[in-house]
């Protein structure tokens, strides 16, 4: 039986990048469903979301920060009833790409949980000095 999968993007500020996230989504995983936690944005944000087909918004009344942003995202996630959530950075950071394969390793029943590393395999990334 297929996984009903949601994406959860918490948002603060993010009018730049927020369109080309959610166009990638729709492109590479067209069954996945999205919202988008708007954070408390004082830019367009809010706007641009509203804008774009296929993806809820939910509106925090200020900026509670990220573990709120997730928290909501989560909450959001277990009321509509979803098999799966899966958060992504609305800057784009995260590769939309891999999340099939993240979804597809929780099909296989060993595993209640999957979180995706660049710190794993060989890569070319490089964290900033403050991450390391």
């Amino acid at each position: 039986m297929a996984k009903r999968v949601l994406v959860i993007i918490p948002a603060y500020n993010e009018e730049a990048t927020i369109a080309s996230v959610v166009t990638s989504l729709h492109d590479l995983v067209p069954d996945f469903d999205i919202v988008v936690i708007d954070d408390g944005s004082t830019d367009e944000t809010a706007k641009v979301v509203r804008g774009l087909q296929g993806v809820e918004l939910v509106r925090l009344p200020y900026n509670l920060g990220i573990g709120s942003a997730v928290q909501t995202g989560f909450k959001f996630a277990l009321r509509h009833g979803y098999d799966v959530a899966i958060q992504c950075d609305a800057d784009g950071q995260h590769p939309v790409a891999q999340m099939k394969s993240l979804v597809d390793r929780l099909e296989r029943g060993d595993a209640d949980m999957v979180i995706g590393s660049r710190y794993v395999s060989d890569s070319s990334y490089v964290p900033s000095w403050s991450r390391r």
